[in-house]
């Protein structure tokens, strides 16, 4: 879901002749490829032992990935930090 959504800012940047359309759209690649990795090799049958801190813990994990993954058009842009980005 992660990669599908960077596709759109992806196409945007595309459509409108931007340089930071590569990096959106290869963040996509990226995202979308180890997603499919994970989904293969570590998929597994849980059959009701998913409690209430497993739970939260997905959460968490969910978030701070989302975060990460957010950020890394940014870094390959290899312009200014993200961090820049963020202050103006």
């Amino acid at each position: 879901m992660l990669a599908a959504t960077l596709t759109i800012p992806g196409g945007v940047a595309l459509a409108y002749g931007e340089s930071v359309a590569a990096a959106f759209l290869e963040s996509a690649l990226i995202v979308g490829a180890v997603g499919a990795l994970v989904e293969v090799f570590f998929r597994t049958d849980l059959n009701g032992c998913f409690g209430r801190r497993d739970a939260f813990m997905l959460v968490a994990a969910a978030w701070l990935v989302a975060t990460l993954v957010g950020a890394l058009p940014y870094v390959l842009i290899k312009g200014p930090s993200f961090i820049v980005y963020g202050l103006f």
